[in-house]
């Protein structure tokens, strides 16, 4: 049976790059893998290039493992396949990203730049040697290709299902990759969490972040609503007068 995340395709991935290039107007325009180009960032001493795709997406709880962590720009992967079958000495289901030949295949992600002296805490965090392994992959920006390290599992099991995918959800949302991507993610069968206090920490978290993000968008409709009464116009004088 095919995973909901089978059903991303080219289409959606250029839908992807196009919204990419939409936020540098400098950079052109890209609509296909075959039309991007090799580039590099500039050399960063003891850091080293990270492909999340899967909750450290993150970046809160990317940054509790790795707090040198950057993000550099969103990215995908092409001839893959956003899995929820690692397996997990929890009981759930991990993210994995499964080859499968298949070009018109994508999974979506976001590189961060990483300090190398924490690779070692990220790796243990991770389980490298415990059901995954280190990879070093090609991703697409709307930059042009680049290669970037990734976590791939090594033991897989169809059966398992994720306890929550809140936080792949909540990654996948602050770093505005495409809707359509997350609605698929959102439909990937999960389950419940049997350890009580973890889950009620994660739904804690979550419920924070939902607040902390209509807060935000509260802030700037208000931002946007004074800026429309033209207050610019008369700050400078307000200023003059405090």
């Amino acid at each position: 049976m095919l995973s909901p995340l089978d059903a991303v395709s080219r289409p959606e991935a250029n839908v992807f790059i196009q919204a990419l290039s939409s936020t540098n107007p400098e950079s052109p325009s890209v609509t296909s893998v075959s039309s991007v180009r090799c580039f590099s960032f500039p050399d960063m001493p003891d850091t080293y290039l990270y492909f999340a795709y899967g909750s450290n997406m993150f970046a809160r709880r990317l940054a509790a493992r790795t707090p040198s962590a950057v993000r550099i720009t969103t990215a995908f992967v092409e001839g893959h396949r956003l899995a929820f079958d690692k397996v997990s000495t929890d009981g759930s289901g991990k993210c994995d990203i499964e080859a499968t030949g298949n070009p018109a295949d994508r999974v979506y992600g976001v590189i961060f730049r990483i300090a190398t002296a924490e690779e070692r805490a990220l790796n243990e965090a991770e389980g490298v040697g415990h059901g995954y392994r280190k990879e070093e992959i090609t991703v697409v920006t709307v930059e042009g290709t680049l290669a970037a390290m990734a976590y791939v599992a090594t033991k897989k099991d169809p059966k398992r299902r994720p306890y929550d995918w809140a936080f792949v959800v909540q990654g996948a949302a602050e770093n505005a990759l495409p809707a359509t991507y997350i609605q698929l993610i959102r439909a990937v069968p999960s389950q419940t969490d049997p350890n009580t206090a973890r889950r009620a920490r994660n739904e804690a978290c979550c419920r924070f972040l939902r607040e902390l993000a209509r807060k935000f968008h509260a802030f700037f409709r208000a931002i946007s609503r004074v800026l429309r009464a033209g207050f610019l116009h008369v700050w400078p004088f307000l200023w003059q007068d405090l």
